[in-house]
């Protein structure tokens, strides 16, 4: 993973080379292994530079392409980027990994491809070559891509299809630019950007599930290329948009049985594991209590013959607090590990440098945790961590899943309807309550804009916290569901295009590679997503178990006691509790303050009044306060009065 940015423009005298420069200094903690770039002066004339060479920096530029590297692959100055083909006329920077590149690069040698570095970089360039826009359709990765074609001149962003790999851009009447942050857009001289006031709104109003929107940023004229698309950008700058990937290519359904699902997640998991072992640097593994991650520490160990490092956090909370649980996956693999200690002091030195990383407001407090986790890697000489990321949501992990579940099997009239009831209140020890509760939810149309029927706050309507004139302006809602389809397989496409796995993702973006620690995730390997969308619901829950398939895979990975234990427990930070006593001046620091930037949008009165009830412990309104802090921080940082 790396910091890349760079520009396009019609202008001659609007972009130099210092700034170029500029975009990429601020991208220093994501990359610190060497800055370079490519740039193309008013002439056509092309140069590529280091960042210990002369700077010249009132040279116009009519393009510049660059990177801050984070050197996981070939680390000799030969992995630099951009990175070209032989003639010098296609040029590529990417931010992230082609875990598939020693495939790639055998097939691109056998076509005729000469190959001048070990980095997968090199790999898109001359599969670009091979096979052009259809390129990134062979890439087993989590990537953003620029590729500038000189013959063509033409120059092509893509993403991930998961969108892990975070990737902005900005569009004027005479320039496109784009980079891996924000941050680094807006040191531009000619970027003036205003509030995306509908997300600031959402952000305020709404739980924080609600807070994103494909392709959009909470700068108005600032955007993210979307998971799995691509931009063609032509000479005059017209931009050309296409999906390279989506969700709903895979509609045609599993039709094998229970024991060939098994065989073949088995077969695709461990592959996705394979692939993310490739590197130069040594590997380190985040481990939890559950099942994801400690398969990736069986699987690496056991068949690839991997001696896994691991990192844990020592949470001082019963409620969140896996540590037995953990220790079982540690011995069972025998393996090296660590546990971070969690205090109130250190969330309190943490929160500012994390906040101080962000371009956009974290979705939850957890990304502090993660912060914390990233610094104690970091420091033991790790560049390179993998992690659980996606289990839940390829195969069925969230509360809300069986809940999505039961009322598919009602509705179809499914005859195992009743067993899976009493079997889900017996395991999971849910009252029956909880499924009639939730079955009126979707009747009455409110699932349709809201993912919260389980929310910790109780249903507490944050809309109340925008001041009146601000909300009818601004909040606006947009639909999860296409349609009133409550099906599992579109519950599980919402989460995994809006709910929950955009937020994890940013959360690890932001967290681990602000301090140049990269996070690879086997359970987002593009196979796996699809083969989970494929698969019958009765292959994820069964009788009152989650994730029944991928518990049965790992056999002989994970321990028993795992695959067996049915807790959710996550990684929680216990902000709530912390809010009435250790945290209790920071919130009052931000919130009961009126002449606090917030306060332009938001309602001080109704604020005090969720400030009051948390404290008083009649309500845990801690994700709502997490918001608000963060958006005053924002609105302090980007838009000072």
């Amino acid at each position: 993973m790396c910091g890349i940015a760079g520009f396009i423009t019609s202008e001659q005298s609007l972009f130099t080379e210092g700034s170029i420069r500029n975009m990429l200094d601020v991208l220093q903690p994501r990359g610190p292994d060497g800055t370079s770039w490519l740039g193309v002066d008013t002439r056509g004339k092309k140069f590529w530079k280091q960042i210990n060479q002369t700077n010249e920096a009132h040279m116009p530029l009519s393009l510049a392409m660059g990177c801050c590297r984070l050197a996981i692959n070939d680390r000799s100055d030969h992995g630099l980027q951009p990175i070209s083909n032989e003639e010098n006329n296609v040029w590529v920077v990417q931010n992230g990994e082609i875990f598939n590149f020693i495939e790639l690069r055998a097939e691109l040698e056998s076509a005729g491809h000469v190959f001048k570095t070990a980095t997968d970089t090199e790999v898109i360039v001359h599969g670009y070559e091979q096979w052009g826009l259809d390129c990134f359709n062979h890439f087993n990765g989590q990537f953003a891509i620029a590729i500038y074609d000189e013959k063509t001149k033409q120059t092509i962003l893509a993403r991930d299809r998961l969108g892990i790999t975070p990737f902005f851009y900005h569009v004027s009447r005479t320039a496109i630019s784009f980079a891996s942050e924000i941050k680094a857009i807006l040191t531009l001289p000619e970027i003036k950007v205003e509030i995306n006031h509908e997300r600031l709104a959402t952000i305020i109003g709404l739980p924080y599930k609600l807070h994103g929107k494909p392709g959009s940023s909470l700068f108005k004229q600032i955007e993210a290329v979307r998971p799995g698309e691509r931009l063609v950008i032509d000479a005059d700058n017209k931009i050309t948009r296409s999906m390279y990937w989506t969700f709903n290519q895979f509609q045609e359904p599993f039709v094998g049985s229970f024991r060939q699902a098994r065989g073949q997640l088995k077969e695709l998991l461990s592959d996705a594991v394979k692939i993310r072992l490739r590197t130069d640097r040594k590997l380190s593994f985040l481990v939890s209590g559950g099942i994801d991650s400690p398969a990736s520490i069986g699987i690496a160990s056991q068949i690839y013959g991997v001696e896994p490092e691991t990192f844990s956090l020592d949470l001082p909370d019963a409620r969140f607090n896996e540590n037995d649980s953990i220790q079982e996956v540690i011995q069972y693999n025998n393996v090296t590990s660590h546990f971070i200690p969690v205090t109130a002091e250190r969330v309190k030195e943490m929160i500012p440098q994390v906040l101080a990383a962000s371009d956009e407001p974290l979705p939850t407090a957890n990304g502090v945790l993660h912060g914390i986790m990233a610094r104690e890697i970091v420091d033991r000489g790790f560049r390179v961590v993998l992690n659980g990321v996606g289990g839940d949501e390829g195969f069925f992990g969230y509360h809300d899943h069986f809940l999505y579940y039961l009322r598919d099997l009602e509705l179809s009239g499914a005859p195992n309807f009743q067993d899976e009831l009493d079997a889900w209140q017996r395991t999971q020890q849910r009252p029956l309550e909880t499924y009639e509760k939730f079955r009126a939810f979707l009747e009455s149309g409110d699932a349709k804009y809201s993912p919260d029927f389980l929310a910790r706050s109780g249903g507490f309507d944050y809309r109340q916290c925008l001041r009146g004139d601000y909300a009818e302006q601004y909040l606006k809602p947009a639909a999860l569901f296409d349609s009133t389809d409550y099906s599992p397989r579109n519950k599980q496409i919402v989460d995994m295009g809006r709910l929950t796995l955009p937020y994890s993702l940013k959360m690890d973006d932001g967290c681990y590679m602000s301090q140049a620690l990269e996070t690879r995730q086997p359970f987002l390997d593009h196979r796996l997503i699809e083969f989970g969308l494929t698969i019958p619901s009765r292959y994820r829950i069964h009788k009152g178990i989650s994730k029944f398939l991928l518990r049965s895979a790992v056999r002989n990975w994970v321990p028993d006691t795992r695959r067996r234990d049915m807790r959710k427990v996550g990684l929680n930070l216990p902000i709530d509790e912390w809010m009435k006593v250790e945290l209790r001046s920071w919130v009052e620091q931000f919130l009961c303050s009126a002449n606090r930037p917030i306060f332009q949008y938001v309602d001080f009165n109704q604020v005090q009044k969720i400030v009051a009830s948390h404290m008083d412990g009649k309500a845990n309104h801690s994700m709502k306060l997490w918001d608000l802090i963060n958006v005053d921080n924002w609105l302090d940082k980007f838009y000072p009065s």
